[in-house]
């Protein structure tokens, strides 16, 4: 596979609106997963974040008990308040210091000479094949706030994702 072939389906699959299917990625944590993405429409991500606060204000997030509730509670009203100011456009912008050169449907860059840059994504489903290899290390607050965020639309979201050929299996044209 070369970064040509990912283009040429990514671009195939996304002009079309439809989904694509990586098998086999490994991502730089050690994880090996298989994913079905597709392409979020313009105002996805907004959309996907006014969901999940309305979620959060009407408290349909559980703590299935790993978490002392003060704590959860604190990471809830947290989540809140990152999420009200996202969409106040308080939160910086991230920089990821480099240039991409971006098409309508994927970028390249250049720190990942090699790589096809995907970006606005949302996750249709994945499938775990490695568990990553990183050890988690976080304070409980951070582990709750990770563990609500599972539970809202926004968890579907990916905003990049790098695709090198050399470590992914296979993309194809799903749906």
């Amino acid at each position: 596979m070369t970064p040509d072939n990912i283009k040429k389906v990514v671009e195939e699959a996304f002009s079309q609106k439809k989904a694509i299917r990586i098998e086999g990625y490994e991502s730089t944590s050690g994880s090996v997963c298989n994913y079905t993405v597709s392409q979020l429409p313009a105002g996805g991500y907004k959309k996907l974040v006014e969901e999940s606060l309305t979620q959060l204000q009407e408290l349909k997030v559980t703590n299935d008990g790993s978490f002392e509730d003060a704590v959860f509670n604190e990471a809830l009203s947290e989540k809140i308040t990152s999420f009200e100011k996202t969409l106040s456009g308080e939160h910086a912008q991230r920089n990821f210091n480099e240039t991409l050169d971006t098409h309508k449907y994927y970028a390249t860059s250049e720190s990942n000479p090699g790589a096809v840059v995907i970006l606005n994504l949302k996750v249709i489903e994945t499938q775990n094949l490695k568990p990553k290899t990183k050890v988690v290390n976080s304070k409980p607050k951070t582990l709750a706030k990770n563990a609500i965020e599972k539970q809202l639309p926004v968890s579907s979201y990916i905003g990049r994702m790098n695709l090198h050929p050399d470590r992914l299996k296979s993309i194809t044209i799903v749906y």
